[in-house]
């Protein structure tokens, strides 16, 4: 069974020993830069009988009857390669997947490295299997060291055929010690991740490496004190996913952490953890908008062909590569999934009445065409690009020009038809002279008047970001201002050009964009009282306590806590008083 060295997905460093009764093994990771010293201890699992782990790491396994040992006989009745077709490739195929998960007769745990002062720096995986070999087998040390194993059999056996990779004394019993990834992890992101604004979409990220370039995957340490802030998630990939609550510490002090302040630690490690490095984190949540605010969006209700279409496309990683994606899997960012458009930023806070009475006029079943494929940037304040944007602008037939300037201007929210004809439309007693658009500007102007705007000044960061001038290197242009359009994919730094060469291959005006209502996302004002100006006070978990403890995070049990959701979740529909054909 044994040959050197072994090397699969999961165990990636081996060492085989032969003492009749001890067997010593000092792990050689290390904390760098520790200046209080470093202590291992047992995490989980068990080591064999009689077996010892000190503080430095050293590991000392006595032999013991009482210790389980791996035989020839269950070698083949695992289902080992048969004679004819013994191998060494063969061999090394059936000895990963047999060892790939853990036998009876062996003995898996997982260590942890600390340093003296701070929470565990990282964790690794050990096997040690006890294995007895056949009588008939003799061993020769002699080609060890290259990696080759030569034997001489007395006698017939299973393991007669082989000549290259396992031999042993009958008169030894052997240890086969495996370090599942045995990695070294660089964490990038600062423990002190600042802060970030109350309502806002969360575009934060933990990255690190493993020195195996292997991929790592992130969650908050299990069984930990940890508290991610309101409406947000850690997706495995890294991203903190979500939109930050409005509400804070000032809005209810007896469930949030004091100066809306959230410490949690986090655990990153390759597929299944076998390896792992932990890091704390804390990040302050800005009280900036003092009570939440709505946003209404205008959704396209295209036929189902047509959106299985749409998605093809975005989801086509020849015209949208995966490295083109800025925030792949975070449902917040990356491919657009529908088209919608952003109508209403930061809306007062209002009943569902108030809307439906502001939509009396102006609005009723919308069609629109869509018109260039355009490139928008936001930059940070030293003008470095966070994320580049694909988006389509539209083309709304009842956005007139300025006879002066010929710049886009909004026909009037009401076009009196008395100057121009005198039959009127009447029904009953009543005579309509009145035209009243269902332009994109006029709607909105609507929803100004009747519900009225938080702030004004909020919108996607992209809008309000300075544009680089993609012919003039170093130089900008003025934002480009609030614009209805729809965004079809958020990418990386430097790939919206690209992005935007790919998808002009496509004619979108084979989709209709038809809607009949407004999307109101209101599911983080869900719990704020209208009337007092102050969320609703929810009822406490009492089975043990304020806090309680899940696999994945510790949080305080409140029943009207928010909590993180994709973008469209609990969205209500306003549906639009009057109706018309499409068309």
């Amino acid at each position: 069974m044994l040959y050197g060295p072994f090397l699969t997905d999961s165990f990636d460093q081996t060492n085989v020993v032969r003492y009749n009764n001890r067997y010593e093994y000092q792990i050689k990771s290390g904390i760098v830069d520790s200046a209080s010293g470093t202590i291992w201890r047992l995490k989980s699992g068990s080591l064999p009988p009689n077996s010892t782990l000190s503080s430095t790491g050293l590991i000392t396994v006595n032999f013991s009857t009482n210790m389980l040992p791996f035989t020839r006989e269950q070698f083949v009745n695992a289902g080992a390669p048969a004679i004819p077709s013994l191998s060494q490739a063969a061999w090394d195929v059936w000895l990963k997947s047999f060892l790939a998960s853990r036998q009876p007769q062996d003995y898996e745990f997982v260590l942890e490295l600390s340093d003296t002062v701070n929470p565990v720096q990282l964790g690794h995986t050990f096997r040690i299997i006890h294995l007895r070999p056949p009588v008939s087998v003799k061993f020769d040390m002699s080609d060890y060291d290259r990696g080759l194993f030569d034997q001489t059999a007395l006698g017939t056996s299973w393991f007669t055929q082989n000549q290259n990779y396992i031999t042993v004394d009958p008169a030894q019993d052997y240890y086969l010690f495996m370090s599942t990834d045995p990695d070294s992890v660089v964490w990038s992101t600062d423990s002190d991740l600042g802060q970030v604004i109350n309502g806002s979409i969360s575009q934060l990220a933990f990255e690190a490496s493993a020195s195996s370039g292997k991929p790592l995957y992130y969650k908050v340490k299990p069984f930990s004190i940890s508290r991610l802030p309101q409406g947000t998630k850690l997706l495995e990939q890294g991203y903190l996913s979500g939109r930050f609550s409005f509400r804070c510490y000032q809005d209810d002090t007896a469930n949030l952490p004091v100066d809306d302040i959230y410490d949690f630690t986090l655990r990153v490690g390759t597929l299944g953890f076998r390896f792992y490095s932990e890091k704390s984190f804390r990040l302050k949540v800005r009280r900036f908008n003092l009570k939440p605010y709505d946003t209404v969006w205008l959704n396209a209700f295209s036929p189902l062909d047509e959106r299985l279409e749409l998605q093809s496309i975005l989801n086509n990683k020849t015209l949208v590569p995966d490295s083109s994606v800025y925030r792949l899997h975070d449902p917040w960012w990356g491919r657009v999934q529908n088209f919608r458009i952003l109508m209403a930023p930061a809306m007062n806070l209002t009943s569902l009445a108030q809307y439906e009475n502001a939509m009396l006029t102006n609005h009723y079943n919308k069609t629109l065409l869509f018109d260039q494929l355009q490139i928008g940037y936001s930059l940070d304040t030293n003008l470095k690009t966070i994320y580049e944007v694909v988006y389509l602008t539209l083309r709304d037939n009842l956005l007139g020009r300025d006879s002066a300037t010929g710049a886009f201007k909004a026909l009037p929210n009401t076009i009196d038809l008395r100057p121009f004809i005198v039959n009127y439309h009447r029904a009953g007693n009543q005579t309509f002279y009145e035209l009243t658009p269902n332009g994109l500007e006029n709607m909105r102007s609507i929803l100004r008047q009747y519900v009225g705007i938080y702030n004004p000044g909020i919108a996607p960061d992209w809008m309000l970001s300075f544009q680089p001038d993609e012919n003039e290197p170093g130089v900008f242009t003025a934002p480009i201002g609030f614009l209805p359009v729809i965004v079809l994919v958020y990418c990386n730094p430097g790939q919206g050009r690209l992005v935007h060469y790919r998808l002009n291959s496509i004619n979108f005006n084979n989709f209709r964009f038809e809607s009949d209502r407004f999307n109101l996302e209101s599911r983080l004002s869900d719990q704020y009282n209208r009337l007092t100006n102050r969320y609703r006070a929810g009822s406490k978990a009492s089975f043990d306590g304020d806090l309680t403890r899940f696999d994945y995070d510790t949080t305080r049990i409140v029943d009207n806590m928010e909590y993180a959701a994709d973008p469209t979740d609990r969205d209500k529909y306003l549906i639009f008083p009057k109706f018309r054909e499409f068309k």
